[in-house]
């Protein structure tokens, strides 16, 4: 018996069907995920840039003896100014789609490596090995250890349940999701950055999206999306220290006002009055930096940053 044992150990290791290499299978990829990745940043002066975009993949390569999951990304988006200081060069749109892979990435026991065109190792991207209380660790995407687990839950995914993260501590991502990224992205940074801001809009696989809702896929049609018109926007001063005033055409009917902390929280709602004015008071805003979205019939028609002192 233990002769037999033997031989089938042996020949599993001839044939390439070891634990390790059963590892290499990449099942967090299957199915030809797509993450949709909305964006808005900072690109110089008073000019943002909006964007949306996947990642998704595109066939196997081999690096280093392991195998990998190439990562490509396509997006669209256009260009808008920072109020009160209006640009039309900061006006445009444009499109892309990558012709190399963006990223690597293999999967192994819950555990997720990235690597870049050009890099002569492999880093860390996400460890789903965690329990409550755990520290994230320092990965490609996270620089910090100051981000903890606090709860865990499940999502159902076409692949079974997936766990779920609360994270809390200097993140604005609410979620780790396992297999999936975070609630602000794929590769995104966890802590967010100071001249950009990132939400994962959709995760799919196989033309059917899941997370954060099921529905139609993910992928977006180069060239299709519309983009809203710049309509005129001021908002003074900026920076505050006690009140703001955003000032826009006063025959606009059906606006509104979101404003979100660098966490992506909204942390303020307001509906336009009849005069084209909305004031927005300092009250319990702490100093820091703003996001804000204008809203005309439920569409962004601007966009941009204020700072409270």
């Amino acid at each position: 018996m233990k002769t037999k044992l033997f031989l089938s150990f042996l020949v599993a290791i001839i044939l390439g069907l070891t634990p390790t290499s059963q590892a290499q299978l990449n099942t967090y990829f299957q199915n030809n995920p797509v993450w949709q990745v909305h964006s808005n940043c900072s690109v110089g002066g008073p000019c943002y840039m909006i964007e949306d975009y996947n990642y998704y993949t595109k066939g196997d390569t081999l690096i280093d003896s392991l195998m990998y999951v190439q990562i490509f990304k396509k997006g669209q988006g256009y260009f808008d100014w920072q109020a009160p200081f209006q640009n039309p060069g900061c006006i445009g749109t444009y499109a892309y789609i990558d012709t190399v892979a963006h990223y690597f990435v293999r999967s192994d026991s819950r555990v997720v490596m990235i690597r870049q065109p050009g890099d002569s190792m492999e880093r860390l991207l996400y460890d789903f090995n965690l329990a409550i209380g755990d520290t994230l660790p320092i990965s490609f995407n996270n620089f910090f250890r100051d981000i903890v687990v606090s709860g865990i839950d499940s999502v159902l995914t076409p692949n079974g349940y997936m766990k779920r993260f609360a994270l809390t501590g200097a993140t604005w991502s609410q979620y780790l999701i396992e297999g999936i990224g975070h609630s602000r992205g794929f590769t995104e940074p966890l802590k967010a950055p100071l001249e950009c801001a990132y939400t994962l809009s959709c995760y799919g696989t196989n033309d059917s999206s899941f997370y954060p809702a099921a529905g139609a896929g993910c992928t977006i049609a180069i060239g299709i999306a519309k983009y809203p018109q710049k309509i005129a926007l001021s908002v003074f001063p900026n920076p505050f220290s006690t009140s703001t005033t955003f000032q826009f055409d006063a025959a606009l009917r059906n606006t509104e006002l979101k404003v979100y902390n660098i966490y992506g929280q909204s942390t303020s709602i307001k509906v336009a009055q009849p005069n084209g004015k909305i004031v927005l008071q300092k009250g319990m805003l702490n100093s820091g930096v703003y996001f804000y979205e204008f809203l005309h019939e439920n569409q962004v028609k601007a966009s941009g940053k204020f700072i409270v002192e």
